[in-house]
């Protein structure tokens, strides 16, 4: 056999070798990121860990809207409690801590959810939250601005009643996505306390300061 030949042969052997694990590789990746190869249990762990990663990534934010209607609240029913300035501050804060502008390296909008959890409701769950920071509560702390800027005035009252609608509403569409998600994964107990910022407001709604 010449040299050549043997050369030959050799190089189409390394190809073919070469080739073989390749594909070899590329069968592993797409196994293994497959989310329909994922156990029961295992998507059960990934769901309560994405669940967690999202109540984190919103908890300034909810913390923001919290704070900023306490004092507001107090403000306007004109307690002694609360010094003046005091809710205008915790709403600008609030409003900082709701902005895509300052979430920018979160981004829920756009968050990708855990491969073993893309055929369930959980796909739905960080733009709905990124509905909820970005768009609602972000709405919700401007009205609040604008209400204590004029606590008397009936339309940024009527803005912010709108805003606390559409809060409200996007909270319980998260409820029922985690309760979805929860049933799909076999996770029975799935939830995600968000609190109610009606709740917070006496009757519902902002107090109208008494006139002196």
């Amino acid at each position: 056999m010449n040299g050549r030949g043997f050369a030959a042969r050799r190089a189409r052997t390394r190809r073919w070798l070469i080739g073989l694990v390749v594909v070899a590789f590329a069968v592993t990746l797409v196994v293994t990121d497959l989310p329909t190869h994922a156990t029961p249990s295992y998507k059960t762990a990934t769901l309560r860990s994405y669940l967690a990663t999202l109540q984190g990534d919103v908890a300034p934010c909810e913390a923001g809207v919290h704070d900023a209607l306490q004092a507001a609240v107090a403000t306007l029913e004109g307690r002694s409690d609360i010094r003046p300035g005091v809710a205008e501050t915790f709403t600008a804060q609030g409003v900082a801590a709701c902005s895509f502008t300052n979430n920018s390296t979160v981004n829920l909008a756009s968050m990708a959810p855990p491969h073993s959890l893309t055929a369930t409701a959980v796909a739905r769950l960080a733009p709905a939250f990124g509905t909820l920071v970005y768009s609602d509560a972000f709405q919700l702390l401007q009205d609040l601005a604008d209400v204590l800027n004029r606590p008397r005035a009936a339309s940024p009252r009527a803005r912010f009643e709108v805003a606390l609608n559409h809060f409200e509403q996007q909270r319980g569409r998260i409820g029922r996505l985690v309760a979805a998600a929860g049933r799909s994964t076999g996770l029975k107990t799935a939830s995600m306390p968000l609190f109610s910022p009606r709740a917070m407001l006496p009757h519902g709604r902002l107090p109208v300061p008494t006139r002196r």
